[in-house]
């Protein structure tokens, strides 16, 4: 067990090195994550826009660089030990939802009511798809409950490529 959480955190470790100069760059804005534009469609018999010429609904994120244009107020919760980013003692955070578990990395936009949970699995390669379905049966209840409270619009729960 301990070679596998050694390589988990290790993993782990990397990706938050990774992120953190990123969501520094994003708050700063040095870098901007081009945001996905809004689409308005016409009849084609009149020329005429639907919907009074509004946008059509925003789509869903569906990549991790989708959800960071959500906002500039990023912040990184890790699930690693003794690491100055984690969970406040040791516990979720409770303005998205009350609960014992702990992703491995949390990111909270106050701004844009969202929260990304990072979830990540180090499976054998032919276990990679029921090691996905694993990790999100684990975490749907999370997620539900997250969502049905107000403070948070939406969850995304990453673990496996999402870009």
């Amino acid at each position: 067990q301990g070679r596998y959480t050694w390589r988990h955190n290790s993993v782990l470790l990397v990706f938050k090195a990774a992120l953190i100069p990123h969501l520094r760059a994003i708050r700063d804005g040095t870098i901007t994550v081009p945001q996905p534009s809004k689409v308005q469609f016409r009849s084609a018999t009149t020329g005429l826009p639907y919907n009074h010429g509004e946008s059509a609904p925003s789509l869903q994120p569906q990549h991790l660089r989708d959800w960071l244009a959500l906002a500039t107020d990023w912040s990184l919760i890790c699930d690693l030990p003794g690491d100055s980013f984690s969970y406040p003692n040791g516990v979720f955070t409770l303005s998205i939802a009350a609960t014992n578990q702990r992703p491995d990395m949390l990111l909270v936009s106050e701004s844009a009511k969202a929260a990304i949970c990072l979830e990540l699995t180090v499976p054998k390669e032919e276990r990679i798809q029921q090691s996905h379905e694993a990790k999100a049966a684990k975490y749907q209840q999370l997620v539900e409950d997250a969502v049905s409270n107000e403070r948070v619009a939406a969850v995304h729960l990453a673990n496996r490529d999402h870009r």
